[in-house]
């Protein structure tokens, strides 16, 4: 179950995702989440389930900590893995929430200077919350660019092997454009890079990092 706890609804790639947390929230405000009667709408396809984010703007006080860590623990049980897409807002309950309560966290940057910049600007945050961040994701990566993967790992205080790059695709744009998936247009290069955090995680659930 893929679910985005933040304040978009998360639904720009996977257009037809229609549960979101706007529509239970009151549910978990309440402690009332029935999981046989929310979960069904959540279906996306096969075995994947996604519920969308706080899709109200300016929603973002009604929302806290507490919400999250019930929401994650009420379905934890019921599937094979829960990912949580946390966003950039760290200051959102349910960002917040998600973090304390993940057993592994995967960070995600870039390489251009804001980014980084923004990164080291949270890491004290995240040391005050005690998240250890496990593996650094460097997204749309490029190795012409000034900030390479060996230079992000010693300016953010990272094990290079901590570090897994998804290579730029081309069909960025064109995935954007149309709501869908890079991974539809079967970019090798990027494909293979999704594929080394899929990997991750696997071997994570079978050491027992991860509970299954």
């Amino acid at each position: 179950m893929l679910i985005h706890t933040e304040q978009g609804t998360g639904s720009d790639y996977c257009p037809s995702v229609s549960e979101t947390l706007e529509n239970i929230r009151p549910y978990l405000a309440e402690r009332l989440f029935d999981f046989s009667e929310i979960i069904s709408d959540c279906k996306y396809k096969n075995n994947l389930f996604i519920l969308g984010g706080a899709s109200k703007p300016g929603s973002m006080h009604l929302y806290n900590p507490d919400m999250a860590e019930y929401l994650i623990e009420s379905v934890r049980k019921h599937f094979d893995y829960v990912i949580c897409d946390t966003g950039s807002e760290i200051e959102h309950g349910m960002c917040l929430g998600a973090l304390c309560s993940s057993e592994v966290i995967y960070q995600i940057t870039s390489q251009s200077e804001i980014a980084l910049k923004r990164f080291v600007w949270q890491q004290s945050l995240y040391s005050q919350l005690r998240l250890k961040i496990d593996k650094l994701i460097i997204n749309k990566y490029s190795p012409k660019e000034v900030n390479s993967k060996e230079l992000i790992a010693k300016r953010l205080g990272f094990n290079i092997d901590d570090i897994i790059c998804v290579k730029y695709s081309n069909y960025g744009v064109s995935a954007e454009d149309y709501g869908r998936s890079i991974l539809f247009y079967k970019d090798r290069a990027f494909s293979k890079s999704i594929a080394l955090i899929v990997s991750d995680i696997l071997q994570r659930s079978l050491s027992g990092d991860v509970r299954p």
